[in-house]
């Protein structure tokens, strides 16, 4: 009597086989490649004209059903990787089958590496906000803040002078008339007659 295998088991030995062929065929081809206890990471660095980057390779359990992961650990300026540093543009991911090879995908992301290299991208750190709290060191901000300002070296220059302050009016004296009267005239002189017409009337 025979036992009819299950239909399922087939499958996930045909997919075991290919996995481990398709890791070791990689080893073979590219010594420098290192793995992790796990045996789904990969690490394999790249030399190019601009420098030398690392390269994150992850299998998942259905490898090669599905594409692999390939992500660089370098921040790199690239068409062929997104912002979060993972190959997305190479055709051999975007056309990846079951039968296709691992290792003809990493020589086709080295030449294309080689012939347009990556620009590496500075990691921006943020710089820490300066403490005020007070303490037995001066802060050099406020030491820049205390720090008298410069003078022009003009030989010729002068200090500004200081602005006086109108001082406000004092309230006008009440007017005594007994100080400001004009002194009385004691004797009185009477206007002079005019004999002008006296005269002529004489002579008519």
């Amino acid at each position: 009597m025979f036992l009819r295998r299950p239909k399922g088991s087939n499958q996930s030995n045909r997919t075991i086989s290919l996995r481990t062929k398709e890791i070791n065929e990689l080893k073979t081809n590219f010594p420098n490649t290192k793995a992790d206890a796990d045996g789904s990471t990969f690490h394999l660095p790249m030399t190019t004209t601009s420098g030398i980057y690392n390269m994150t390779l992850q299998v998942s359990a259905d490898f090669p059903q599905t594409p692999p992961i390939i992500t660089s650990k370098e921040n790199i300026r690239h068409r062929l990787f997104n912002s979060n540093m993972r190959l997305v543009g190479l055709r051999e991911i975007q056309e990846w089958k079951s039968n296709s090879s691992l290792v003809g995908l990493i020589r086709s992301l080295e030449n294309h590496l080689h012939r347009n290299p990556p620009l590496p991208i500075a990691r921006v750190t943020s710089t820490p906000a300066p403490s005020y709290v007070n303490n037995t060191n001066t802060n050099v901000f406020v030491q820049a803040l205390h720090r008298p300002t410069p003078q022009f070296q003009n030989p010729n220059y002068h200090q500004p002078t200081t602005l006086h302050h109108h001082q406000p009016r004092s309230q006008p004296t009440a007017f005594n008339k007994t100080q400001h009267a004009q002194p009385a005239t004691s004797s009185y002189t009477p206007p002079k007659p005019d004999f002008r017409f006296q005269i002529l009337d004489a002579y008519k």
